[in-house]
């Protein structure tokens, strides 16, 4: 099994001790208890196949009705267009916010916490396409007050039935340059290039 980013940290719905001795935390008063650490862990292997993405939705390369699709979720963002964002998700999509302990399910859902936490208006965020894992990512810059755009976060996508079925968002500008991004774009380096895999 191949562990892919964002295939299951920041799921937080596995048993609550599985999720603390994977996060390093020995549950129950004091250190004295004894875990019983490989149940844990094959329950833990379970729980990462259960919501690691198929094989089928990780796509290498992007036909022309993927590339499409991930131009409008783009557009949607950098316009601040619920009413296209709500065209492109999955009716299931989750949106994931890793090591955060939020978790959105369902197309109204998800698209009711973008707009009103991130579709604050037209021209605030600029994406630029890569590819993490093997699946479709975006890096999200956010316009600061000094109209320069600032490494926010990298989105991973999982496509199904052309449509976005999940999107797990990792809010750390550090790894923009594993990506080779720059941490700002200037107001004058709004990106104009077609999506590339």
């Amino acid at each position: 099994m191949a562990i892919r980013s964002g295939s299951w940290s920041g799921r937080h719905d596995g048993p609550g001790h599985d999720r603390d001795l994977l996060h390093g935390r020995c549950p129950g008063p004091g250190a004295a208890r004894i875990v019983p650490l490989r149940g844990a862990l094959q329950r833990a292997r379970a729980h990462l196949e259960r919501v690691a993405p198929a094989e089928d939705d990780i796509a290498e390369s992007l036909d022309a009705d993927h590339r499409a699709l991930l131009d409008r979720y783009v557009k949607a963002f950098e316009s601040a267009d619920i009413d296209t964002l709500l065209r492109v998700l999955h009716s299931d999509v989750t949106l994931e916010m890793p090591p955060e302990p939020l978790w959105f399910a369902g197309r109204e859902a998800v698209s009711r916490f973008l707009a009103s936490r991130i579709f604050v208006g037209p021209g605030i965020l600029r994406l630029l396409p890569v590819t993490a894992n093997g699946q479709p990512a975006l890096a999200t810059y956010w316009r600061g007050e000094d109209r320069v755009f600032h490494a926010h976060a990298i989105q991973v996508l999982t496509l199904s039935e052309n449509k976005v079925a999940r999107i797990v968002v990792f809010r750390d500008p550090s790894l923009f340059p594993a990506f080779g991004l720059p941490r700002d774009l200037g107001a004058a380096e709004v990106p104009t290039a077609p999506w590339r895999p």
